[in-house]
């Protein structure tokens, strides 16, 4: 294995940590010198270690242009809309 590594690849780093080892973790990356690529779901990783946010979805990877919290009112809002529309949709079904 090598000692110094360039680029670390992470996958839902912070799946079955408790607060303490999520916070040392954080602290771990910060400190770190090199490459870091994270899929996660834990926003307050994601908010207190990247500086980008890529999303991955419809079988593509795309680079979001804001921060996490803009990304989650963005989608909160996108999914709100698709429930009314589902909500109208099937009001109508059902008159």
């Amino acid at each position: 294995s090598y000692q110094k590594p360039h680029v670390i690849i992470m996958d839902e780093p912070t799946n079955h940590l408790d607060m303490e080892s999520i916070d040392a973790l954080v602290e771990a990356v910060k400190d770190f010198r090199g490459g870091l690529i994270v899929v996660s779901h834990d926003q307050h990783f994601i908010t207190n270690t990247c500086g980008e946010l890529w999303v991955v979805g419809e079988g593509k990877t795309t680079r979001y242009r804001g921060d996490f919290n803009d990304y989650k009112k963005e989608t909160l809002e996108r999914t709100a809309k698709r429930v009314a529309e589902s909500v109208k949709c099937l009001s109508a079904i059902n008159n």
